[in-house]
């Protein structure tokens, strides 16, 4: 590819980076609510854990029950 942009283009070099992921291991969890329960990820590693709940299962759970989102949300023990 850099053959192919150096005889082919105007440019007199081209710039290259490396880039490492680290990424943190992913699980689900469910969270019962007195609304219902909820799908919750969470995400562990290098001494961290995440946890987010489910955005459909949230506004789900809020249309149900006729609740705004956020008490569903407040319910949610992270």
């Amino acid at each position: 590819m850099m053959d192919l942009i150096l005889r082919n283009t105007s440019t007199s070099g081209v710039r290259v980076r490396d880039c490492d992921r680290y990424p943190m291991s992913a699980r689900h969890e469910t969270v019962t609510t007195e609304y219902g329960d909820v799908r919750v990820k969470v995400y562990e590693g290098y001494g961290i854990v995440k946890r987010k709940p489910e955005f459909e299962d949230v506004k789900r759970l809020a249309e149900e029950n006729g609740v705004p989102i956020s008490t569903i949300r407040d319910c949610i023990r992270l």
